[in-house]
């Protein structure tokens, strides 16, 4: 009884370790999609920093930034709500 009982621990520690195995060489070749992902991300995010300061010169960009939901940060025309409480 003890060696049919050693039999499936090991049975099942082999299979365990297989599928950890398989799951870890998975997210091993998905690491360079997820990194030129985050590259790709900054890549936007720069660009859409650059619009906004161009913005500043130039108001003429404004509808497309609006269209892209692109606002800067700290504009009160961008924040949701009414007028500012007042006293």
């Amino acid at each position: 009884m003890l060696v049919g009982i050693l039999f499936i621990t090991t049975a099942l520690s082999a299979w365990l370790a297989f599928r950890y195995n398989s799951a870890f060489h998975k997210r091993q070749q998905l690491a360079p999609q997820v990194a030129s992902a985050h590259y790709a991300e900054g890549l936007i995010s720069a660009l859409a920093g650059d619009a906004v300061e161009y913005s500043k010169k130039n108001p003429a960009i404004d509808p497309i930034l609006k269209a892209f939901n692109v606002t800067p940060a700290g504009n009160p025309a961008a924040a949701p709500g009414g007028r500012p409480a007042t006293r």
